[in-house]
């Protein structure tokens, strides 16, 4: 409770006394104390119907503490001797109130008759707090700063039940308490929101809250959004937007705007100081330190210039711009006049340009990153990025995918200090040939730790692999697209094994021999190896026995050959965490007691159409206690059953891809067991015995399941209504079969946001009607 409160209701203020309670106040601030009340409430249980909550009646006396948390709360249970007699009740709690929590619904759960009592102890007034979450229309009509803390430390503390009702709340809050209408107007109150905004203690909020907060917070001003793996994205009506532009080497979370109409409107909301202010404030707690626009062109109701509000945004490390519609001039000008702005990643994709903007950015900013994607300059371009390559001394890594350029900058580049990632993707003959004479030309050690390279195709030539050997200090590498064969195998050997703090290794496969595959074995540091075969049709896999069992916890193998010896080795792999096999054919297994498994700590599985009979031979899935994704994708699946998985892996085990095969009620009574599951795909799937609704009503995953694929798979109306079970689904991909239309007359997703992917299997007259009617309120996106 605030201090000054306080002291009121003690009448202790008075004007005699204050300076010398300022001093003393003045003196606990320093030292780190604090002035509160300590409220006392006690509970009981009854028949696991409801909680009753009591406030004690005491002298309300004011405690001095330490400031460790300014919203105290302690919860005790079993207490003896409780007497009701100086109490009043004040709060009833219900599983069916607005605001549910995880700590009273499991209170309420318990099956015993002992434990009906407990306590609470808190600094604050719980009883008004618990009303505003039970009925909105409690809700006061001014929200201060120590109520929005209140309430965020309720919702920690009790573990808030995370559904749509939170999000709610804090839009009503946000809308009662700083929106008020006078003689027919609307009055916003940004600079009192600002305020409370900025004195929120956001550290002792989770992410989960904080999310909700700026959700509605951009509900309100009627901005579409939504969230991707803690990823931001601004949509424009049903808009889809692209996985795509995230990319990997981007370490922060991601604010993406794709449209036009979308930026236009959040510029014109940024012009406002204070929704600027409380919008970056928002965007810094939940971590969005990069932003990505994509789809976007020059505001058209303009003279020659235009000021973009977002560049003023301290919080963004990293900008990538892509699929500029006209000229993108004046947002290139006006990002390199953003001096203040901390850029350490700055990226173009499709974009023609004038090179003269581009080298304003690049001189403006000490960036850490660039990344180029098919970006064609005018104006000198090439000599612009080749100057400024040559001379950068900050540049941490490049991303650069179909470049333009000449590559004369590559060998002062890769001899930086700085420089330690390099991703190049060529989709251009000619210019991957230029790259490579560069490349060859390198004759001295580099400190490079990851190189990548993605050839357009290429035939590994002795001198690429002697330059590779002056990359000693690489601790992964990878090479794709490129044919190699047993003459180049000794070249490319020696480059390896000078490579001492290789740890991961992707390379393509070709005729490996002995000497090779005891490289492979005998390495104790390469923990990851993947090789991929996109040119030899003949040759085996023989793995060589392994020196150390323990290393390697990645293998990667995709369009090989296995024989029964490399097969023996692959499951020696005792601590191997990470198996994917895909497009693999076996050999004959002429012993299959020789197939001892011993990778049992796996957490991925994949076998994408690999040849699963050794699912016969060894009984692996029963022996994965730690599973955690399990893909399997082949034409042979009606010949195994998912029952068969370990049941120790329920509490682990978040992703299921299980394509083309066939379900039968014991699988069913399988998949409903996993308790945390994330991602369930049954495309192609067959059910015969049941449907998806047999997963019953004690299915364990309602609340986690966020992506669910069910294309090709023949559904009924029960299934359509069984699917608002899953309350936090965000993506649902479904196929229309002969079901009438007016059947499906029931709200799928009345708590959650989802992006919804159709495929037409019906006449065009009904086509447009599903898509009419599926273009709910509550549903995120519709694609075809």
């Amino acid at each position: 409770m605030n201090i000054w409160t306080a002291l009121w209701l003690k009448a202790y203020y008075k004007p005699d006394r204050f300076y010398v309670f300022r001093f003393i106040l003045s003196m606990f601030i320093r030292l780190n104390f604090v002035i509160s009340y300590r409220f006392t409430y006690i509970f009981e249980r009854r028949r696991n119907l409801e909680i009753i909550f009591y406030e004690e009646i005491q002298n309300s006396q004011v405690y001095i503490e330490k400031s460790e948390d300014c919203f105290d709360m302690k919860i005790y249970y079993a207490v003896d001797s409780i007497s009701l007699s100086k109490t009043n009740q004040v709060f009833t709690y219900r599983k069916e109130n607005f605001i549910g929590f995880e700590i009273l619904n499991d209170f309420l759960n318990a099956n015993t008759f002992q434990n009906v009592h407990g306590k609470v102890e808190c600094n604050f007034d719980l009883a008004y707090i618990f009303k505003i979450t039970k009925d909105i229309s409690e809700l006061p009509d001014r929200m201060n700063t120590h109520r929005f803390d209140c309430l965020f430390s309720i919702c920690r503390n009790l573990k808030v039940i995370k559904n749509r009702n939170i999000f709610k709340l804090l839009e009503v809050i946000i809308i009662k308490t700083y929106f008020c209408q006078v003689k027919n107007y609307i009055v916003y109150k940004y600079r009192k929101l600002e305020k409370i905004i900025k004195s929120i203690s956001f550290e002792k909020i989770d992410f989960y809250m904080k999310k909700n907060l700026i959700s509605s917070f951009l509900n309100i001003l009627m901005i579409r959004h939504t969230f991707y793996e803690d990823n931001l994205i601004l949509l424009q009506n049903t808009k889809l937007f692209e996985i795509s532009s995230f990319y990997d080497h981007i370490p922060y979370k991601n604010l993406l705007i794709n449209d036009y109409m979308i930026f236009g409107y959040f510029e014109k909301m940024l012009k406002n100081q204070c929704l600027f202010n409380i919008l970056e404030i928002l965007l810094s707690e939940i971590n969005i330190k990069s932003l990505l626009l994509d789809n976007i062109k020059e505001f058209e109701t303009r003279d020659n210039y235009h000021s973009y509000s977002i560049f003023s945004m301290k919080i963004f490390r990293s900008i990538v711009i892509s699929n500029f519609s006209g000229s993108p001039h004046v947002v290139l000008y006006e990002l390199s006049k953003a001096i203040h702005v901390n850029l350490e990643i700055f990226g173009l994709e499709n974009i023609i340009m004038n090179a003269k903007y581009f080298n304003l950015i690049l001189k403006n900013h000490k960036l850490k990153g660039l990344i180029l994607d098919n970006i064609s300059m005018n104006g000198g371009g090439i000599y612009y990025l080749n100057d400024y390559i040559k001379l950068n001394n900050t540049l941490e890594f490049i991303d650069f995918r179909n470049p333009q350029n000449n590559f004369t900058w590559w060998i002062s580049f890769v001899k930086s200090s700085n420089i330690k990632k390099i991703l190049i993707t060529f989709n251009s003959l000619q210019i991957e040939e230029n790259f490579i004479k560069e490349f060859c030309g390198l004759n001295s050690e580099v400190h490079i730790l990851l190189l990548q390279i993605n050839f357009c195709f290429f035939a590994m030539s002795k001198g690429f692999c002697k330059s590779l050997r002056y990359f000693k200090s690489l601790q992964t590498l990878k090479l794709y697209n490129y044919e190699s064969n047993k003459d180049i195998e000794p070249y490319l050997l020696k480059a390896l094994n000078n490579m001492k703090d290789l740890t991961v290794l992707e390379i393509e496969y070709s005729e490996f021999g002995k000497k090779f595959y005891n490289f492979l074995s005998a390495n104790q540091k390469i923990g990851g190896l993947k090789i991929n075969n996109n040119f030899s049709k003949h040759e085996i896999l023989n793995l060589k026995p392994f020196i150390n069992y323990k290393t390697l916890n990645l293998l990667f193998l995709k369009s090989i050959r296995i024989s029964e010896s490399g097969l023996i080795e692959i499951f020696k792999l005792e601590n191997l965490k990470i198996l994917s096999l895909k497009a693999c054919t076996l050999t004959a297994i002429g012993n299959p007691k020789s197939l001892n498994f011993m990778s049992k700590k796996l957490s991925s599985l994949c076998l994408q159409g690999t040849d699963l009979n050794l699912l016969k031979y060894v009984d692996m899935l029963t022996h994965l206690r730690y599973l955690k994704n399990l893909k399997l994708i082949a034409k042979e699946l009606e010949m195994y059953r998912l029952a068969k998985l370990n049941s120790l892996c329920n509490v682990t085990f978040n992703k299921l891809f299980y394509n083309w095969g066939i379900l039968d009620s014991n699988d069913l009574n399988r998949i409903k067991s996993f308790e945390v599951l994330e991602v369930l795909d049954l495309c192609g799937c067959k059910f015969i015995e049941g449907s998806l609704c047999d997963l019953g009503k004690d299915c364990k995953f309602f609340n986690s399941l966020q992506k669910l694929n069910l294309y090709f798979v023949k559904l009924t109306l029960d299934d359509f209504i069984y699917l608002r079970n899953f309350k936090n689904l965000k993506n649902l991909k479904l196929m229309f079969y002969d079901l009438r239309l007016l059947q499906i007359n029931i709200n799928l997703f009345c708590l959650k946001t989802c992006h919804f992917s159709l495929k037409k299997i019906y006449d065009k007259n009904n086509g447009m009607s599903i898509l009419n009617y599926l273009k709910e309120e509550s549903i995120d996106g519709i694609y075809d």
